[in-house]
């Protein structure tokens, strides 16, 4: 079978959903921005903080965090809708805006719940005065789960495919895929912080499961059914051989035709 060679261009196909996402993020920072320059009240209870969810019900975090990034650094924002525009408009090419959305808004979801379970799991496992105990309190921000979904599901989607992306050159898409993956675990072992490791681990496992149709509930059905099939044929066939068969001829035989 011949691989098709995709080329990662550094100007993708122009996609409107993206470019919606895009508006909205930098809508929503702008008076985010605004909002905290007026000193308005209640702001720090959108981020993402484990303790509030877990103990105070605050789920809406899940959602509010996704769309704020940084206030003291832009970099964080231009940075996250760069690469949303890099592989989202790729990707909707790939596999239409309703599998981008889906993997945009999963990405996100899974990054939370992610930095929730990593959380808690510090909290109740670490002790009181590590580095990792402070996980259960931080505030987490911004739109990278997503973002890692989105990267994600077309690296998935590709995967065995080659692609010629910028300075890394012609390679597959798992090989570029296991790259990012190995910067992010890199990032997780180290000791700085300021990057929320957890929302772009979960991000890229719910993406690579969409791009890789993991989670098509008809494809696993199928499996499941193709599978049972299987194992029954081969049942039959170990019965057949153990109770082996006999040839019956039809007819009569020479001797009667004789008589």
């Amino acid at each position: 079978m011949r691989q098709r060679r995709v080329s990662q261009s550094p100007m993708p196909p122009s996609s409107s959903l993206v470019l919606k996402i895009i508006i909205a993020n930098v809508v929503i920072y702008v008076l985010y921005l605004v909002g905290l320059r007026v000193g308005l009240p209640g702001l720090d209870r959108l981020l993402l903080v484990p303790r509030e969810v877990l103990t105070e019900g605050a789920v809406w975090q899940l959602v509010t965090s996704v769309f704020l990034h940084d206030p003291v650094a832009p970099s964080h924002l231009l940075w996250n809708m760069l690469l949303l525009w890099m592989f989202g408009a790729q990707l909707e090419s790939l596999r239409g805006s309703r599998t981008t959305l889906k993997a945009y808004a999963a990405g996100a979801l899974g990054g939370g719940l992610f930095t929730l379970l990593f959380g808690g799991l510090t909290h109740a496992l670490a002790p009181a005065d590590s580095s990792a105990s402070a996980w259960w309190s931080v505030a987490h921000l911004g739109a990278s789960g997503a973002i890692n979904g989105i990267f994600a599901c077309w690296a998935g989607t590709l995967w065995r495919q080659r692609v010629s992306f910028m300075f890394f050159g012609e390679l597959e898409a798992r090989t570029f895929f296991l790259i990012f993956l190995g910067i992010e675990l890199l990032g997780a072992l180290s000791l700085g912080g300021g990057v929320s490791v957890t929302s772009h681990l979960g991000g890229m496992a719910v993406g690579l499961a969409m791009g890789r149709d993991w989670l098509n509930l008809r494809r696993i059905r199928l499996l499941w059914e193709r599978r049972r099939i299987q194992a029954e044929l081969a049942r039959l066939e170990a019965e057949r051989t153990r109770k082996g068969f006999q040839v019956i001829r039809g007819g009569k035989d020479q001797d009667d035709m004789e008589s």
